[in-house]
């Protein structure tokens, strides 16, 4: 399909509207919901770097099986090139964006019991009240761009819409589907390095096996077949492998959902993975404490790393780990302003003494593991996957020294009061045993040397 731009066009819209759904469950009665309506925002304003504008790319199985009378997640994961703000919520009629037939449209909330979450893209479906069968969604996903107040108050970038069914089984197994397991957030190749990843499934009841992991990958981008899991027979895994090239330059989506033999899913899991040259690692010899360093108690940790660095602009902790009971004895976000980035290649922080020594006598020194999560930095650029997971042992002693009592010594402060503001004055309270006091009339000024020993109660000076 070829569209013509007319001159001084910034954006415009491209939709296409038909019939027909399969029968569906229909919240207006008998009509039944049959038209269905897709659409996307085309936005051809520079950015701010110069580049155009690049649209939310969601990514998600366009059938899901739910049981009746359970409560499930699911998410929508989008990736946007621009590293845009995203949010969902449900097609408007307002916004003409469902089709012209208000009688038998998929627009709106399709069903009681599904309430979708906007700045995250999740849908919560409560199916206690729902009816067996087959339910339409009609989301649009938006970008914003950063730094962004809320939607009421800005534009979006763009829009897409994505059009998915639900479909509700009576229950005759318990309500568990199949999970992803721990599937990494992000990952940094450099183009020319071979990437594999493992992806493992598990099934959410034992009797009823994964049959299938599927995907969403990359160009180029291979998967292996299906097969068991060595380490648990519940479960079962793929290998991802790839080669990217210098033309791979930039941030990629690689999506993967988990398919049980009574054909429920997982739902959408992925991964990010950026192809870049500049991959932030932590450089534990040139930090302070390097690995089986020693640093005292209340001195600034200084964490160096490989290149330039900044703040991360999402949750990633810095923590300090008893290795003995494995506790986490002090925990902070990188995002926090207690942690230093000074616009250079290293951060600093300083843990508290009394979370380190609780219930320690002091002068004593204790071994702790550093422990870094992925992303704590991210490139100076503020895209990409962040620095790697680091750990390493340390020992830090505890130097804080045994609280006394203040002592009068024999080196008074020295006090210069005008003679005409003096009245009177405790002797005691003017000077040490053995010390004198000096009157300078010359400078109409008396150098007075004080101390407040124990005998003393003020000197009188209105």
């Amino acid at each position: 399909m070829i569209y013509d731009i007319l001159p001084d066009t910034d954006h415009f819209n491209i939709s296409y509207e038909d019939c027909c759904w399969i029968d569906l469950q229909s919240p207006i009665g008998d009509k039944g919901i049959k038209g269905w309506k897709m659409l996307t925002t085309v936005n051809l304003i520079p950015r701010r770097d110069g580049t155009i504008n690049s649209s939310p790319q969601p990514a998600l199985i366009p059938l899901e099986k739910f049981y009746k009378g359970c409560q499930y997640k699911l998410r929508i994961a989008v990736t946007d090139p621009d590293d845009d703000i995203i949010r969902c919520r449900y097609a408007d009629s307002k916004k003409d964006e469902c089709p012209q037939d208000k009688y038998t449209r998929a627009c709106g909330r399709p069903t009681d019991g599904l309430t979708i979450q906007n700045k995250d893209c999740s849908l919560y479906f409560d199916t206690t009240d729902v009816g067996v069968g087959y339910h339409a969604v009609n989301v649009i996903i938006e970008d914003f761009a950063r730094p962004y107040i809320n939607r009421r108050k800005s534009n979006p970038l763009s829009k897409v819409s994505l059009l998915f069914l639900l479909h509700v089984v009576e229950q005759t197994e318990v309500c568990l589907k199949p999970i992803i397991i721990d599937p990494p957030t992000c990952i940094t190749v450099r183009p020319g390095e071979h990437f594999e990843m493992i992806v493992r499934a598990e099934a959410g009841d034992p009797s009823i096996p994964i049959s299938k992991i599927r995907t969403q990958m990359p160009y180029g981008m291979q998967s292996s077949e299906t097969v068991n899991d060595p380490e648990s027979p519940l479960r079962k895994m793929i290998i991802l492998s790839w080669d990217p090239t210098t033309a791979n330059m930039g941030k990629h989506q690689v999506c993967f959902s988990a398919l049980d033999a009574n054909s429920f899913t997982s739902g959408m899991s992925c991964t990010f993975v950026y192809v870049d040259d500049n991959v932030i690692q932590v450089s534990p010899d040139t930090s302070n404490p390097s690995p089986n360093g020693v640093i005292e108690a209340g001195q600034a940790f200084e964490v160096h790393f490989n290149s330039q660095i900044t703040r991360p602009n999402s949750a990633a902790f810095i923590r300090l780990i008893d290795p003995l009971s494995n506790d986490v004895v002090f925990e902070i976000d990188a995002k926090n302003n207690s942690v230093v980035f000074d616009n250079g290649s290293s951060f600093v922080f300083i843990p508290p003494r009394d979370s380190l020594f609780i219930g320690t006598p002091t002068g004593q020194s204790k071994e702790f593991i550093l422990r870094l999560e992925q992303g704590v930095a991210l490139p100076d650029s503020g895209l990409g996957c962040g620095s790697d997971a680091a750990e390493w042992r340390i020992d830090v002693t505890d130097a804080k020294p045994p609280t006394q009592a203040p002592i009068c010594e024999s080196r008074p402060i020295e006090l210069f009061v005008p003679n005409d503001y003096v009245t009177d004055i405790e002797e005691c309270s003017l000077t040490l045993p053995g010390e004198t006091v000096h009157v300078t009339n010359d400078l109409k000024m008396m150098p007075y040397k004080l101390c407040c020993p124990s005998s003393c109660d003020k000197g009188m000076i209105p």
